[in-house]
């Protein structure tokens, strides 16, 4: 299956050619999937981490939200896990099309980010307001 792959990528002549030194070919890209491939003394690692685009992802996401269909029907469907479609749709419904910009790494978005820091300073501010009216009130019942 891998060789397959890999004659598909058009990388097997040289893989031949450098089976004993350490060559790291660059991203490629099949089917909307990144995959890295190293080759370190003669032995092939593919497929380290596969990385999704952002169009896959949204193409996945919205066969759920949209279609209707179950997450694990679209996940068997697309070879992928059901967990992680079923992420990917959780972060598409909190950021909406600001979701997926990131690799691999959760995002955070700037402008949602002040939002909820704005609304927990209010809620800080308001805790802080009732704690001196009750200190003054303590005051004066003394």
């Amino acid at each position: 299956m891998w060789f397959s792959f890999l004659n598909e990528m058009g990388i097997t002549d040289g893989l031949r050619k450098l089976a004993n030194s350490k060559l790291d070919f660059p991203q490629t890209s099949l089917h909307g999937v990144k995959t890295n491939v190293t080759l370190c003394k003669g032995v092939v690692f593919c497929m380290v981490r596969k990385k999704y685009d952002k169009a896959f992802k949204m193409a996945a996401v919205m066969q759920i939200i949209d279609e209707g269909k179950k997450v694990s029907h679209v996940a068997k469907t697309l070879g992928i896990l059901p967990t992680m479609l079923s992420r990917w749709v959780y972060e598409y419904q909190t950021h909406g099309d600001e979701a997926f910009s990131g690799n691999g790494k959760p995002i955070t978005n700037k402008d949602l980010e002040i939002k909820r820091l704005q609304k927990r300073l209010e809620e800080l501010e308001m805790e802080n307001e009732i704690l001196k009216k009750f200190q003054a009130f303590l005051k004066e019942a003394e």
